[in-house]
């Protein structure tokens, strides 16, 4: 009889580390794909960081060149597409100039930092500007509308490397 028991017990142990390694490898499946939407949104919360740095970027320099933006020289569309200015106005420069140089600048900013991305720059304003001290200042609002390409989670899984439309929209008094 005791030889018989030692017959059913052969093998057991044998199943209880199958099962353990079963169970392993679905917990250790399971931690990979959340480590893989981690990265997925920290990507995405570092487009859209980047999204609002160059946004605030062109208020900052909009409210710098405040007859630039009275004269209507920073409304329009920037991407990698846009032109490096030949003037860099490190020697002065007038406010059209400048208002260029800003934009391409920003521009430059959003083709290092963002895939595929622009921004859309448009100023409603209400004539004529107020002056404070001898700075004029413009009234009205300017919209910029930054977007970017994010990648889908259907398409990472299937390989493809389509995007959609990631989009940021910053409203502003300059």
């Amino acid at each position: 009889m005791h030889v018989r028991l030692q017959k059913l017990n052969v093998g057991f142990s044998l199943l209880e580390v199958l099962i353990a390694l079963v169970v392993f490898s679905i917990a250790l499946i399971g931690f990979a794909g959340a480590m893989s939407v981690a990265i997925r949104a920290g990507n995405i919360s570092t487009a859209r960081t980047q999204a609002t740095l160059a946004a605030t970027m062109l208020e900052d320099r909009m409210r710098a060149n405040p007859q630039g933006v009275i004269d209507n020289q920073y409304t329009g569309t920037l991407s990698s597409a846009t032109a490096a200015p030949s003037n860099d106005c490190s020697g002065g420069c007038s406010t059209s100039q400048l208002a260029t140089y800003d934009m391409a600048v920003v521009a430059q900013f959003l083709s290092r930092s963002l895939p595929n991305g622009t921004a859309t720059i448009n100023c409603a304003l209400t004539p004529p500007p107020v002056t404070v001290g001898v700075r004029p200042t413009p009234r009205g609002l300017c919209t910029v509308v930054v977007t970017w390409g994010e990648v889908t989670e259907s398409n990472m899984r299937g390989g493809n490397t389509g995007t959609r439309l990631g989009r940021f929209d910053w409203v502003f008094n300059p």
